[in-house]
């Protein structure tokens, strides 16, 4: 999952840059720099993503469990992998 978001974090940062040129109506090249800066913030960005996303979960889920509510439903590791085994073994 990380090398997924990773990728797509990197590829909607060059697509920034390029939206900011397009914008401006600038070459969509122009200053090379700052497509090589996005595409690794982005990355980055899309790289923390997943763990972020967990840790707002558990969170969630402790401030429910205070609450005495149950935990959010697919609040696992992975929602995508919750909701597939749940539908494949009924």
């Amino acid at each position: 999952m990380t090398i997924f978001s990773t990728g797509v974090g990197a590829t909607l940062g060059l697509a920034l840059q390029f939206y900011s040129n397009g914008v401006r109506k600038l070459p969509l090249w122009r200053q090379p720099w700052l497509h090589v800066s996005f595409i690794i913030g982005g990355a980055y960005a899309g790289h923390c993503y997943p763990a972020i996303e967990q840790k707002q979960r558990d969170d969630v889920n402790m401030i429910r469990r205070e609450k005495n509510l149950p935990p959010l439903v697919g609040s696992g590791p992975s929602l995508v992998k919750d909701l597939y085994s749940a539908k494949h073994t009924k």
